[in-house]
C-alpha cells in the first residue's frame, strides 16, 4: 500500500470528537460521554438522578421555550409545579384530559380547579375540590403515568369507502383502527369507489357519517317514546288501581256507619222499654 492511499484512509480511521459526545438523557443535548452532569440543562447522569427524574415523569407538559425537549410530567408533579407558582392560569400545558392538545391551563379540566377556577364556567373553585359549586363540572384527572389520554382512531374521508368510515366513525374503539371488513374485490361498488376522485370520496364519506349519525338519532328518538309511552301506561294502571282502592274504601265507611246506627237505635228500644 503506497502512501497516498494511507494518507486517504488515515482520517476515516481517526475517531471523530463527536464519537465521544453522548446525548443527555433529560434534554437531549450533545455531552461530553465522561460529563457528570448536562451544561444545557443541568441534570445529573448518576443513577438515583436518573431514577428520580423517572419517577417524576409523566403524560403532562408544561411548554416552556427555554426547556423544549424536557420530558412530560406526572400529575402530581404538575400539581407541585402549580403550588409552586411555576404553572399559572396563562400557562400553556397539554396532557391526558386535552387529548395531548396545547390548552391554556385555565381551561383545562382537572387542573384549571388548583388555580382556583372551574375549567367550563370559569367560575371560583377550591384546589380539593371534587366538582365546580356553579356548574357542576367534575374536576377529577387520571393519575396513571403511564395513559396519554388520546382518542380513539378514526378512519377519515378518503381514507377508504364512505361506508367504511361511517363504521369507524361510529365504532368504539381503545386506540386501534377499527376492523371493518373489505368489500370484495370483484364488487362494482368498490370497483367504482376505487376510481372516485378524492373530492368525491371526501363528500360521500362525510355523507355517510351524517346518514349513520341522523340514523341513531332517530332510533334514540324511538326508544324515547317508546319509554314515554310505557311510563304513561304504568301511570294509567296505578291511577286505576288508587280508584278501585278508593270505591272500596267507600263503601266500607258506609257499612261501618250503617252498622253503627242500626246499634245505637237497638241500643235506644232497649233503655226505653226498660223504663
Amino acid at each position: 500500500m503506497n502512501d497516498v492511499t494511507e494518507r486517504q484512509i488515515q482520517p476515516a480511521m481517526t475517531p471523530s470528537p463527536k464519537a465521544a459526545e453522548l446525548p443527555c438523557p433529560y434534554c437531549g443535548a450533545l455531552q461530553p460521554a465522561a460529563s457528570p452532569e448536562c451544561a444545557s440543562c443541568g441534570g445529573v447522569f448518576e443513577p438515583l438522578s436518573r431514577q428520580a427524574s423517572q419517577n417524576a415523569m409523566g403524560p403532562w407538559w408544561v411548554r416552556d421555550e427555554q426547556a423544549p425537549h424536557h420530558p412530560g410530567c406526572s400529575y402530581d408533579t404538575l400539581r407541585k409545579l402549580v403550588q409552586r407558582k411555576k404553572v399559572s392560569r396563562e400557562s400553556i400545558i397539554r396532557g391526558p384530559t386535552t387529548r395531548q392538545f396545547w390548552m391554556l391551563a385555565q381551561d383545562v379540566p382537572g387542573v384549571s380547579h388548583l388555580l382556583g377556577l372551574c375549567y367550563a364556567c370559569h367560575n371560583e373553585a377550591g384546589s380539593q375540590e371534587y366538582m365546580c359549586r356553579s356548574c357542576g363540572a367534575v374536576f377529577e384527572a387520571s393519575v396513571d403515568r403511564q395513559r396519554l389520554g388520546l382518542a380513539p382512531m378514526r378512519l377519515l374521508p378518503g381514507d377508504a369507502s364512505p361506508e367504511q368510515v361511517a363504521e369507524s366513525t361510529l365504532a368504539t374503539s381503545s386506540g386501534a383502527w377499527a376492523v371493518i371488513d373489505e368489500p370484495p374485490a370483484s364488487s362494482a361498488a368498490f370497483e367504482e369507489s376505487k376510481v372516485e376522485s378524492g373530492v368525491t370520496r371526501a363528500t360521500a364519506g362525510v355523507q355517510a357519517v351524517q346518514n349513520a349519525v341522523n340514523k341513531s338519532a332517530h332510533r334514540a328518538q324511538e326508544e324515547s317514546t317508546r319509554a314515554a309511552q310505557d311510563a304513561l301506561a304504568e301511570f294509567q294502571t296505578l291511577t286505576r288501581s288508587l280508584r278501585l282502592r278508593s270505591l272500596w274504601l267507600s263503601w266500607g265507611l258506609a257499612v261501618a256507619v250503617m252498622t253503627s246506627t242500626g246499634l245505637a237505635i237497638a241500643l235506644l228500644v232497649v233503655l226505653l222499654r226498660n223504663t
